[in-house]
């Protein structure tokens, strides 16, 4: 194949290719979740009567974010942003314990609650 036909060639699947990868990306990119909209009233119901303000059960609080992301009692962060894998806030929304998970005593939160809080931590924790 000569050069100026590979060319002619080239430029329109380069383009194509271009024009596929930012689709995908666009499809396929996760809104972001909104802490006051979305987050802060499943904190409200669930989490705050132990987690906030003066009660600060096994160490944390979830009322300001310098306390939110600091390490608890048993010495491990509790929201590490970015990471809901190591972050004890997650793994205790989801542990199969009864005497570990949280809300202590209280039914699970329901699984789309506890995937959009895994999402916002993924997120950063904003």
């Amino acid at each position: 194949m000569n050069p100026r036909t590979r060319n002619r060639l080239l430029l329109p699947l380069t383009v194509a290719l271009a024009a596929g990868a930012l689709a995908y990306v666009s499809l396929h990119r996760e809104e972001p979740v909104d802490f006051s909209t979305q987050v802060k009233p499943i904190l409200n119901k669930h989490c705050l009567a132990c987690h906030g303000g003066v009660k600060k059960q096994g160490g944390f609080s979830l009322l300001f974010r310098e306390e939110a992301l600091g390490k608890t009692k048993s010495g491990k962060p509790a929201i590490v942003p970015g990471d809901p894998d190591h972050s004890e806030f997650i793994t205790r929304l989801t542990h199969a314990d009864p005497e570990e998970w949280m809300p202590y005593r209280e039914a699970p939160l329901p699984n789309d609650e506890i995937e959009l809080l895994r999402k916002w931590v993924e997120q950063g924790a904003e």
